[in-house]
Order: structure tokens, then C-alpha cells, then sequence
């Protein structure tokens, strides 16, 4: 059996007292779910959460009148995600931060401006329909198309398993068989991608479980991987649509791997995420945080 990531992060996140930032959009629909779970989780931790949406957005928040437990707070910006960017990175004075109902491009920028990145990588959590628990790796379209990109998110993934005390077990995907070579030249450099790196991974990490499963996703799963790698970034988005969206499973959002890897936690998840999603990020957020 694959270990439940997510209880795991709920009971960290019941030892700690800590401030975590999270944005709102204007769909007030969302906006309401995101409070929802907001109190959910000041309820059961002692964590204080900060809701930081544009002004039109707390203006109309705030006329509802809502009962909120002192440990949640309204912020009002005309830049949601440089607030959090930079309330991170240069103010520290949040501990976490979630994306939310924050455009991804604009939240991406930020976190790539304030982080002084080049390239984001980040690492998500899922669940199938039959609650198997899963790191995913390449979600977003741009993340790990080529060689060197998804080296440096394995490593990446690899320090973050570590850090947080669970032993990697890691299934490589590629774009088809190894008995399909020579179909067509792109799946073949795929292919010869992913063979390469499972054998560069093994000889860095020996005692690691490392095995390139092809194209045979349902393969990793019944093997129990904890750890995920897509093809590229495309296939690896469809993945993460197609399980959640069509398939009946579940994210628990995804966390960005190089801001970790220097002490920064950002939790990314979808602008219409459903709630389980939403609690999820929050519980990733401060789960993942050092003793």
C-alpha cells in the first residue's frame, strides 16, 4: 500500500504556528470556497491565514459581514501576487503561500521574479479514484522538455522526498515502448530521453528504486511508485487533467521544488479548484514546513 501523503501533512500541520498567504479572485464563487476551508483549517491547527484578494474583491467580501475567527485576515492589494511574492521573499513575514484563484501566468511571474528563476519546477499531489497517493512531476506545459530539465526536477523531487523523511520510489514515463523505437524520430528521442535518465538516476542514486515504466502509467501505480515523472510537460498536464477532471481522482496541489529546496513554500493549485483541492494545498502548505 502507498502511504496517505496528505494525513501525513495534516498532522505536521497541527504542530505548527504559522502565518501562510493565499489568493482570492473575483469569482465569488471560489472566493467562498477558499474561506470556507480557510476557517476549516484555523479550526483544527493553530495556523493564522491571510486572504489577499484585489480591492473590488474584499470590498465585497466585507459586505457580507462574514463571523471569522481572529487567526483569518482580509488583505486588500492592487497586486495579489506581488503582495505574496514579495510578503515571502523579502519581507518574510509569511511562512507559505498558495496561488488560489491567482492567474497562473501572473503568480508564475512573480514567483520566478522575486525567486530570481529562470525556470519553475513544481511537484504535484494526487490521488486516483481508488486513493493510491502520488507525487506527480512535469504539470506544467513548459516544465520538462528536454534532458536537462528533467534531470534537474528528479533531483530536485528527490531532496524534496527526503527532507520531509519519505524514501523516493520513482517511475519514469516516456512516449511509448521500448519495442516501439523506430515508429517515429520524436517518440524515439523520448524514448532514448527517458532510458538515459533512468540509467543516469540509478548510477547517482543506488539506493533509490528507480524503473522506467515506458508509457505504462498503470504499471507505476500498481508497483506503488510514490514518484512520478511525465513524458514532457504537454503529456504531463493532460495526465494530471484527465485523472482529475475525467477520471474521478484528486490534486492536493503542487509545490514549487526549487523554492523549497531554499526554504520558500509556495503551493500552487487551480483558480477553480474544488474544495478538496483547496484543503489539500492548505494541508501541503504547512505540512511540508521544518520542525
Amino acid at each position: 500500500m502507498t502511504m496517505n501523503f496528505l494525513t501525513y501533512f495534516k498532522e505536521k500541520a497541527k504542530k505548527f504556528e504559522r502565518i501562510i498567504g493565499i489568493g482570492l479572485s473575483n469569482d465569488i464563487e471560489i472566493t467562498e470556497n477558499i474561506i470556507q476551508i480557510a476557517k476549516k483549517i484555523v479550526k483544527s491547527t493553530k495556523n493564522e491565514v491571510l486572504l489577499v484578494g484585489d480591492h473590488s474583491t474584499i470590498d465585497v467580501i466585507k459586505k457580507k459581514k462574514q463571523k471569522l475567527n481572529k487567526n483569518i485576515k482580509f488583505i486588500a492589494s492592487s497586486e495579489p501576487a506581488n503582495f505574496l511574492a514579495h510578503q515571502l521573499f523579502q519581507e518574510h513575514s509569511l511562512d507559505a503561500i498558495i496561488r488560489g484563484g491567482l492567474s497562473s501566468s501572473e503568480f508564475i511571474k512573480k514567483i520566478k521574479n522575486f525567486g530570481k528563476y529562470e525556470k519553475i519546477n513544481r511537484l504535484a499531489l494526487l490521488e486516483t479514484n481508488t486513493g493510491k497517493q502520488f507525487f506527480f512531476a512535469g504539470v506544467g506545459i513548459d516544465e520538462i522538455n528536454n534532458f536537462e530539465q528533467k534531470f534537474e526536477l528528479m533531483q530536485n523531487s528527490i531532496v524534496f522526498l527526503n527532507k520531509i523523511g519519505i524514501t523516493p520510489k520513482i517511475g519514469i514515463l516516456s512516449g511509448g515502448r521500448n519495442s516501439d523505437l523506430g515508429r517515429d524520430s520524436w517518440i524515439d528521442e523520448n524514448i532514448k530521453s527517458s532510458i538515459r535518465l533512468e540509467e543516469k538516476l540509478i548510477e547517482l542514486y543506488p539506493n533509490i528504486t528507480i524503473k522506467h515504466y515506458q508509457i505504462l502509467i498503470e504499471a507505476a501505480i500498481s508497483d506503488n511508485v510514490n514518484l512520478i515523472l511525465a513524458p514532457e510537460g504537454i503529456a504531463g498536464n493532460l495526465i494530471y487533467r484527465t485523472l482529475v477532471h475525467l477520471g474521478g481522482g484528486r490534486s492536493y496541489g503542487a509545490i514549487y521544488l526549487k523554492s523549497y529546496n531554499n526554504n520558500k513554500i509556495i503551493i500552487d493549485c487551480s483558480r477553480i479548484a474544488p474544495k478538496f483541492e483547496i484543503e489539500g494545498a492548505f494541508y501541503f502548505a504547512l505540512g511540508v514546513q521544518s520542525e
